[in-house]
């Protein structure tokens, strides 16, 4: 999977939740950590300051700093998979 299919990924699981509750917006997404992965591919263009932290201190900084403004939870069980938005 590519940075931009995972960064993908996210958005259409974003979209799906906001249909499903227009009345909450979503705050979290559940990952799994093999997408994590790839979103490091994405580089700093996309992902400013956060992609040199990826780069330095791994995926994890993703349940730490959260993304784009949604808290995040890794799937440590599933490589790949669906995103959750909740």
């Amino acid at each position: 999977m590519t940075g931009v299919e995972a960064f993908e990924s996210i958005v259409e699981a974003l979209k799906n939740q906001r249909r499903k509750s227009p009345k909450t917006p979503p705050t979290l997404l559940t990952m799994p950590w093999g997408m994590a992965y790839d979103l490091i591919k994405l580089g700093r263009a996309e992902l400013g300051d956060l992609a040199d932290q990826l780069m330095i201190e791994g995926i994890t900084v993703l349940e730490t700093k959260g993304f784009r403004g949604f808290k995040v939870v890794l799937d440590w069980k599933n490589q790949y998979g669906d995103v959750m938005a909740t």
